[in-house]
Order: structure tokens, then C-alpha cells, then sequence
């Protein structure tokens, strides 16, 4: 009889338990179609993700969402917009590539700083979406204004700068980490790499990585919530898809749209590499960029932070040591050819006549150098000096460090503001070693790149050029610009770390935006 009884209590276990992951799989649905519903614009990144069980909390690594169902039904017992924050928290970490980490990350810090950009979004969303609403917590509110005060862009970037260069105690990172933390980051750094051993002198410690709102997150096999709360968790869902339930395109639900993008089985190729998996959700930015022109509009000011995070994904990347190449002409540079060189008659030599090579290797090797170029700086009041200098140092340390800096050049630095106030001729490294070190700017007046492009062309008619591979103009990009095309490569660098920055250039030239962290780090050298 006891045998029966254990019989019946295991299956009544499994019923059980198998119904728990039914009603969180509702409830993940529901805030799907949900945000679907309200968020036109994540369309796209909510279907790239799948939905998979896990032991324990919730996570996402770019591929899938990872939710415990236990765990999910106590966060909608609770409050159901806190599954939906979660699943918007997870999107918007993988649209704004917070899983992308490298190797020397400091995880504890990065964590804090991808939490406090997304929750920041979802408070501002929240404004106006009720579904996004929850109670208010005084503590994180100012947390977030003191965040504000200090870091003016709130991207996970500047955030994790700041959190670096912060003065904070352990205390207050712990308690910035409960006030912001949604979901387990773990997996972020299993499938980049094996996170790193730290110290206590280069890490401010945070506790273990544990979603603040419940104290525990068992496997549904182990523990179940009680009867009662699952029938209002069924009760309270049957009202969600309701409302929720609203029509894609061609008559059609959100669902079946998903399955479609997603294919029959909805699944997705789960081996890509990781760079690919970036490029991805680079695109999926992208799209999410030109969608949310319309939601835009309507939301205003509340969708700044947004769109500044999206456009951090989106904005071009940009190489400067390649992008100096693209001014090299080919040339004999003073140095080993291992290319050209033949080692068995050399190694031959050397056995036939105790050390005495048949052959040498050659002196000259054939590569692209730079032999002329123009930097011109704009030197009005609106550019900063150490921007100047910094730049400056960037190329310089470029040339010197690769194969590019021919030892014969032809280097001019025109400085200019309204006029050209400076030429400073360089040709060889020697005389660039000694301009860096004694550098002068000159000007301060207004902007007007025109006579710049005038100065460089009567250089040519006096055959001061017989080659000019082109132009880099350093500016702030606020300037009068020459109607007509030159007949070099014509560059505008400039420095900024706002994403929103997009200044406008002439069709024939080319636009070229660094980040000041970027050049910073070379004038430190």
C-alpha cells in the first residue's frame, strides 16, 4: 500500500511540476507579445532570441533567453511587469552587444555598468508604458540621478569608465549592483573566454551574481509554488493574451510571424562563432535604428538614451593605422626583404665554407610608405589645444611604429584658422621628433577650410609635390568647405565620444571620427 501511495505522490510530482513550466512559458509568452505589441521597433530582436529552461534565474547570451521557471512565477506573483522589464532588459543587453566582452574586462564593473544603461531606458520607457510600470524605489531613483551628475552619456562604456576611475567604497558598488541587477551575466563570459583571475587590488569586489528580488531560485523538479498562486497566475494571463493578442501583418499574430522569420522548427543555428554573432545583432541595431523613427516622434525626449545606445552599435568603427595606409605610395624602404631572400643557398654557404653566407639577405624591400602627405589643424578658439596635440601624437606614434614612415618625406603641417597661419615642412623622422616636442599652435581666430585647400594647391604648381597622396584636416567640423573636389585624398578627422555626432562633409571627402579615449591613451605614451 505504501508502494502505491509513493506511486501516486511521484505522479502527482511530475504533473505538477510539468505544469509549472506550462504556466512560465504563458507568462514568457505574455510579456513577448507584449512588448511586440507595444515596441514595434524590437520586432526584430525579440524573435532572434529563443526561449530555453534553466536551473536557475534568468540570463541571455545573445542566443537564447534562459529562464527558470520557478523563478519566473515568483517575479509575476509579485508584480507581472517585472517579467516583462526582465525580457526588455535581456533585448536591449543583447541589441546594445553587452555580451561581447574581451578577455581583460573587469566583470564585476562591466556588469553594473550594462544594468544601470538598460534599467535607465526601461525607467524612461516606463513614463508612459504602463505594462513597464512597477514600484517605485527611491534608493535606485537616486542612485540613477547621482549616476547622471557624473557620467552625462549613459552607455555602458561611459558608465564602466566612470564605475573604473570612481572612487566608490566596496559598499556602494554592492549596493548599486542590488539596486540594478535583473538577470545572471555569467554565461556572457563562459562562452568568451574563462573569466579571469583578480585581485583585490584591481577589482572592487561585488557578492555573488543573484537577482535581488527572490532569495531563492529552485529547479521546478525540486519546488513548486503554492496551488493558490498558480491560479491566479492562469487567471492573470488569460487577461494578458487578451490584451495582447493583436494582429501582425497579413492577419496574422505575432507568434506565427516568429515562426516564420525563425523557420519551422523555430530554432536557430546555435555554433555560430561569436563575431558573427555580434555582426548579427549589429544589424538587428540597425534595423532597430530606422524603425524607431516613428516611435520617435511620439515618445520625444523619453527615447534619448535609447536611440544614444543604439547609435553606439550602430556608428562606424574606424581603424586609423589602417586608414593612414590608404595615403601610401609604393616605394624602396631600408630594410630585410625575408620575402625575396633564398635561405637554402645562404644556409649552404654556411655548411660549404664554416660560416661563410654564399648570399646576403637584400637591404631594400619594396612596401607602401608615406613619402607626401598633408596634415592640416584647425586652430580656431572652438578647437581644443590638447585635442590638437593629441592627435598629432596619435598619427605620429602610427608612422613611427610601422612600415609606413618612409625615411625620406615630404610631411606638411599647415595650421589654419580663417587663414594659414603655419607650414611647418617635415623630412625625416628627426626633424618630426623635433616638431612634436617644441610644437606651437598658432591662430585661435575663426574657421574657414578653403584656405587651406588654396595653400596646398599652389604648393603643387610650385612642384612642391610631385606625388601628394592626400590630405587629413583635424576640425571640429564648423567651417566654410571648398565647393570643388581636390585632385588628392582628402580627409576630416575628428575627435568625439557622442554617438549622436554625425557631422556633415562634402561628398568627395572622406569623414573620419575617433574616440578622444583612443588618442588620449597615445599622448600619455
Amino acid at each position: 500500500m505504501a508502494d502505491n501511495d509513493i506511486m501516486v505522490s511521484n505522479d502527482q510530482y511530475r504533473a505538477q511540476s510539468i505544469k509549472i513550466k506550462r504556466v512560465a512559458e504563458k507568462v514568457m509568452q505574455a510579456s513577448k507579445s507584449s512588448l511586440i505589441v507595444h515596441l514595434r521597433f524590437l520586432d526584430a530582436a525579440i524573435n532572434k532570441l529563443k526561449l530555453e529552461l534553466a536551473e536557475k534565474y534568468i540570463s541571455v547570451d545573445g542566443r537564447a533567453i534562459m529562464y527558470n521557471p520557478v523563478y519566473v512565477l515568483r517575479l509575476y506573483k509579485k508584480d507581472k511587469n517585472l517579467v516583462t522589464r526582465n525580457y526588455l532588459h535581456m533585448i536591449l543587453h543583447c541589441t546594445f552587444l553587452h555580451f561581447y566582452v574581451g578577455p581583460q574586462i573587469n566583470q564585476n564593473l562591466w556588469d553594473i555598468a550594462c544594468d544601470i544603461a538598460v534599467e535607465n531606458i526601461i525607467d524612461q520607457l516606463a513614463e508612459t508604458e504602463e505594462y513597464l510600470q512597477v514600484e517605485p524605489n527611491p534608493d535606485k531613483e537616486a542612485a540613477m540621478e547621482m549616476i547622471k551628475e557624473n557620467v552625462p552619456q549613459l552607455t555602458a562604456e561611459k558608465i564602466y569608465r566612470w564605475l573604473m576611475d570612481s572612487d566608490l567604497t566596496d559598499e556602494q558598488m554592492e549596493e548599486l549592483f542590488f539596486l540594478f541587477i535583473q538577470d545572471n551575466h555569467s554565461c556572457w563570459y563562459d562562452m568568451q573566454h574563462k573569466p579571469q583571475e583578480l585581485t583585490k587590488d584591481d577589482v572592487k569586489q561585488k557578492p555573488e551574481d543573484k537577482p535581488p528580488m527572490i532569495d531563492d531560485s529552485p529547479n521546478p523538479d525540486d519546488q513548486q509554488p503554492d496551488d493558490d498562486a498558480e491560479s491566479d497566475e492562469d487567471s492573470k494571463l488569460e487577461e494578458d493574451e487578451s490584451e495582447n493578442k493583436e494582429t501582425g501583418k497579413d492577419g496574422r499574430n505575432a507568434d506565427e510571424e516568429e515562426m516564420e522569420e525563425m523557420g519551422d522548427d523555430g530554432t536557430q543555428e546555435v555554433d555560430k562563432d561569436k563575431q558573427e554573432l555580434m555582426e548579427e545583432w549589429e544589424d538587428v541595431a540597425k534595423h532597430m535604428d530606422l524603425d524607431m523613427e516613428t516611435f520617435s516622434k511620439e515618445a520625444g525626449s523619453r527615447v534619448g538614451d535609447l536611440l544614444l545606445n543604439i547609435r553606439n552599435v550602430t556608428r562606424e568603427k574606424y581603424d586609423y593605422t589602417a586608414f593612414l595606409k590608404k595615403f601610401a605610395s609604393m616605394g624602396e624602404k631600408m630594410m630585410i626583404d625575408d620575402d625575396e631572400f633564398d635561405y637554402i643557398y645562404y644556409t649552404y654557404g654556411l655548411s660549404l665554407y664554416d660560416n661563410m653566407p654564399l648570399v646576403e639577405p637584400l637591404e631594400y624591400k619594396e612596401t607602401n610608405v608615406v613619402k607626401e602627405f598633408v596634415i592640416a589643424i584647425d586652430t580656431s578658439f572652438s578647437v581644443h589645444g590638447d585635442e590638437v596635440q593629441a592627435f598629432l601624437r596619435k598619427t605620429y606614434n602610427i608612422l613611427k611604429a610601422t612600415e609606413s614612415f618612409s625615411s625620406h618625406i615630404n610631411l606638411h603641417i599647415i595650421q589654419c584658422d580663417v587663414k594659414v597661419q603655419h607650414d611647418e615642412k617635415i623630412t625625416s623622422q628627426a626633424e618630426l621628433d623635433r616638431y612634436m616636442s617644441d610644437m606651437l599652435l598658432y591662430g585661435f581666430g575663426g574657421t574657414d577650410f578653403r584656405p587651406v585647400f588654396e595653400y596646398v594647391d599652389e604648393l603643387i604648381e610650385k612642384k612642391e609635390f610631385s606625388n601628394l597622396k592626400g590630405l587629413i584636416y583635424f576640425t571640429d567640423g564648423f567651417g566654410e568647405f571648398p565647393q570643388r573636389a581636390p585632385a588628392y585624398k582628402t580627409a576630416f578627422a575628428f575627435v568625439s565620444d557622442d554617438p549622436m555626432f554625425d557631422p556633415v562633409v562634402p561628398p568627395w571627402a572622406i569623414k573620419l571620427i575617433l574616440d578622444p579615449e583612443d588618442i588620449k591613451e597615445d599622448d600619455k605614451k
